[in-house]
């Protein structure tokens, strides 16, 4: 397992109870899942991170509701995919909700058995069907589906996706033209083999395989996919099995369909229980979703895992590409916008307790949009701390006072990882293609870990020397900061919302 994850059980609770919980997807700061009620009934929700309030859906007359990938739209006009079974059937039926208007449509592949819609971006979704006059017994193992589709919402039309040379193909994600998903390349009886992109502007797919250490797993299956913070990259979460049997869940990033980068996301044991299961069902940004279950109950328990968040996972343009934050180290040349190409003198980390903080709110990690100050600034979701300066228009701004509630807005969190990289003088670097600025050589380490000396017990990061030393001017009120905030209004992101 990574180290530096930190994770968050969230579970559906009402009037007592907590229910088993699947979280199954997930999309700015939306995430849905379902929880299962007696009779193993599922009921679906959509989950806001920013108010922490379950929003309740279900397929009106359905008898279980089952929701997976969201759109990136705000929870007010979210669209939302998955399947439903009426009371007396074991049909599944896909369906499309958007929440603009309340309406659910549903959508079955013709001549379907069953038919489950896993993912939608744009005017299209991806999933799985099955057609049991054809099945054989590997469709019900791992993952269920051995036919996947793309759905036209403009057109209705479906479109059967076949990997060449797969036995059977499964479809769970989809971003831009690249959709992810499963593929069986050797009819070994466990359905999947081979995680997969396909790229269908090019119309040419890729296979991968997890590998820990020297191990290379048996089954690997892409369960999401979201765009990296560089073009031609991508991160997606799934599932994978070693030979010796040992399961679990992934996050990886992708460049140019070639180069991956593997990070283990199971969930650790905590004492006295162990970790049975973990899955990796979606990702966003530095945040991924799924399930576990442990040794002491036979529940299904809901995860997020915050990756290492300058807050860690944030990638630092270098002249060798944009690298992550956590991965830097003294000496390493990174891009500055006054300096050029220069070395690394110092990076801060500190892991912060924010459920034990006496002002959370002054620690929690403040989420800047993807494009919230145009397109690909950021590329990705990018997590600050609050007092971390942007650099807009020749100003340094606390991201904190940009705060909007849409397009920047802060995020709860029990605990978050921060960092952030010194130079020989303050500058300002590029974090997923926005200007942010680096750590003032003169301010005081004491909020880091690492940083010599007695350790704050409640960190404060904010900084305070920018007159003698900053590279520019910190503003926090007029005309500079109702410019930046005007540039979020106009943002592309909330165009789309």
């Amino acid at each position: 397992m990574a180290t530096g994850i930190e994770y968050q059980t969230l579970n559906y609770t009402a009037s007592g109870l907590t229910y088993s919980t699947y979280l199954t997807g997930i999309a700015g700061e939306n995430i849905v899942g379902m929880y299962v009620t007696a009779g193993d009934i599922d009921n679906g929700f959509i989950y806001d991170e920013t108010t922490q309030t379950f929003i309740l859906i279900g397929y009106p007359g359905a008898a279980s509701t089952v929701p997976y990938g969201p759109s990136l739209a705000d929870t007010a006009s979210i669209i939302v995919v998955g399947s439903y079974k009426l009371a007396g059937e074991d049909k599944d039926n896909g369906f499309i909700y958007n929440a603009a208007d309340g309406t659910y449509t549903t959508i079955d592949m013709p001549g379907a058995t069953d038919t489950i819609p896993h993912s939608t971006y744009g005017e299209y979704v991806v999933g799985n069907y099955d057609d049991l006059t054809t099945a054989n017994n590997d469709y019900a193992v791992y993952p269920s589906g051995g036919n996947a589709f793309l759905y036209d919402m403009a057109t209705k039309n479906f479109t059967t996706i076949v990997i060449p040379d797969a036995i059977s193909t499964t479809a769970y994600g989809i971003w831009n033209d690249v959709i992810a998903g499963g593929v069986d390349l050797t009819d070994n009886g466990v359905q999947v083999t081979d995680a997969y992109l396909l790229d269908q502007s090019t119309g040419k797919s890729y296979t991968y395989s997890y590998q820990s250490g020297a191990q290379v797993a048996v089954v690997t299956h892409f369960d999401g996919i979201t765009g990296g913070s560089t073009a031609g990259s991508y991160i997606m979460t799934g599932d994978f099995v070693l030979a010796d049997g040992t399961e679990g869940a992934f996050s990886a990033k992708v460049s140019n369909f070639t180069d991956i980068v593997w990070t283990d996301l199971s969930v650790p044991p905590t004492v006295p229980d162990t970790t049975t299961m973990t899955s990796g069902n979606s990702g966003y940004g530095n945040e991924a979703v799924g399930v576990y279950t442990t040794s002491s109950s036979d529940a299904i328990n809901g995860y997020i895992a915050t990756l290492p968040c300058f807050a860690a996972g944030s990638r630092i343009a270098t002249p060798a590409g944009a690298t992550a934050v956590e991965d830097l180290v003294p000496g390493m040349i990174v891009d500055s916008l006054f300096g050029g190409p220069q070395p690394v003198r110092w990076v801060g980390h500190r892991q912060v307790d924010c459920a034990r903080h006496p002002d959370p709110a002054s620690v929690w990690p403040v989420r800047v949009r993807a494009h919230a100050f145009g397109q690909d600034q950021p590329g990705r979701d990018l997590y600050l701390s609050p007092d971390h300066a942007i650099y807009l228009r020749d100003v340094l701004i606390p991201v904190k006072h940009l705060i909007d509630g849409d397009a920047v807005c802060q995020v709860p969190r029990d605990a978050v990882t921060y960092y952030h990289v010194q130079l020989d003088q303050h500058d300002v670097l590029t974090a997923e293609g926005l200007t942010t600025e680096s750590f003032l050589p003169h301010a005081p380490r004491d909020a880091f870990d690492n940083g010599g000396g007695v350790t704050q017990i409640y960190p404060e990061f904010l900084h305070w020397c920018w007159d003698v030393a900053g590279c520019a001017p910190l503003v926090v009120t007029g005309p500079p900061v109702i410019a930046a905030r005007a540039m979020l209004a106009r943002s592309p992101q909330r165009a789309a919302a």
